[in-house]
């Protein structure tokens, strides 16, 4: 089991990684670093589509419940970032970087699975969709 998790999550890493790679081979640190920001933000506006859909179609209370979520979510994958990034120097940013687009795209999957009802929810927009 754990070798199956171990490939999408090497995919994941691969295709972060692979994301500045002319400015890797042909750039300096700072441009390297601006690729990277701005990968960040790409992967930051996308997570912020989805969230936004998602609670567009939920209730109030919902609502209320996956913004909470959301916010400890932001706050593992801040917590998480620091600690699998342990390096200093000019590779940390580049480091940091490809955790938080691999964290945004996995969340970017379960807002998506969720909204999907997915998840066993006791959301009254998921009764709609269940089958009898």
């Amino acid at each position: 089991m754990k070798q199956l998790l171990t490939l999408p999550l090497f995919i994941i890493s691969f295709t972060a990684h692979a994301l500045c790679e002319n400015e890797r081979n042909h750039g300096n640190t700072m441009t390297i670093n601006n690729c990277y920001d701005k990968e960040v933000k790409k992967s930051d506006q996308k997570i912020l589509q989805v969230y936004s859909h998602y609670k567009n179609a939920l209730n109030a209370n919902e609502q209320k419940q996956l913004l909470d979520l959301q916010r400890t979510w932001i706050s593992y994958k801040t917590k998480q970032c620091k600690f699998e990034v342990s390096a200093s120097g000019t590779i940390a940013n580049q480091m940091s970087s490809q955790c938080m687009i691999n964290l945004n795209n996995r969340r970017i999957s379960e807002l998506k699975y969720m909204q999907n009802c997915g998840l066993e929810s006791s959301s009254s927009f998921c009764a709609n969709f269940r089958p009898v």
